[in-house]
């Protein structure tokens, strides 16, 4: 008995990591892309300029709004031109009432219109100076009584609880401080001493004679 001839094939089994020939086949016949621009990588210490700059951005806003809201005669910082020093004072102490609501700014008008007069009248440089370090060189002026100078260093330091101590006075408080510091400019103003000059000295026996 004999079999027939017949045929037949095995598949061979798929060797693990062996590439698929087929799949590379298929890449290498799509078309080749453009490269890619390389792609900036954020530095880690990035975050340590960022703080400083934010900073700055925030204290420059800040400084923006103060100066559009304080009252301009406080923020020019300048005598106005033409005016004499104790009526620019009254003026500017009179338009210090307006803010009677917010005893902060008002207190800041009232002592801003004292040290200009006080600056102008009496050439002590009082706008850009301390409190504490005005009232040394209050004491040393010889153009102001001695009771103007207590008067004038109680108002300034009451004006300065209010500014920087958070004291809140009612408006009968602020009338008051409004009213002694138009006293203490009329007073000041009206009983000015003159500067004081140096006397020559008097001739000896020998000029006199001669």
């Amino acid at each position: 008995m004999s079999v027939p001839a017949f045929s037949f094939a095995v598949a061979a089994p798929a060797i693990p990591g062996e590439p698929d020939l087929a799949g590379l086949t298929n890449l290498a016949a799509q078309p080749i892309r453009e490269v890619k621009p390389p792609v900036a990588m954020p530095s880690e210490f990035s975050w340590v300029w960022l703080w400083p700059l934010l900073t700055a951005v925030a204290f420059g806003l800040a400084l923006y709004l103060w100066r559009r809201k304080r009252p301009k005669f406080v923020q020019s910082g300048k005598p106005r031109p033409g005016a004499p020093p104790h009526m620019a004072a009254l003026r500017e102490l009179e338009e210090a009432m307006r803010y009677l609501g917010k005893p902060k700014v008002f207190c800041t008008a009232v002592s801003g219109a004292m040290r200009e007069y006080l600056e102008r009248q009496f050439e002590l440089p009082a706008p850009w100076r301390t409190t504490e370090e005005f009232l040394v060189e209050l004491e040393r002026s010889l153009l102001l009584t001695d009771r103007h100078k207590d008067q004038i260093g109680r108002l300034l330091v009451s004006c300065d609880l209010v500014k920087f101590a958070r004291h809140e006075p009612g408006r009968a408080d602020l009338r008051e401080l409004q009213a002694a510091a138009v006293r203490l400019v009329r007073e000041t103003y009206a009983a000015r001493r003159p500067p004081p000059q140096e006397t020559e000295p008097a001739p000896s026996a020998d000029q006199s004679g001669s």
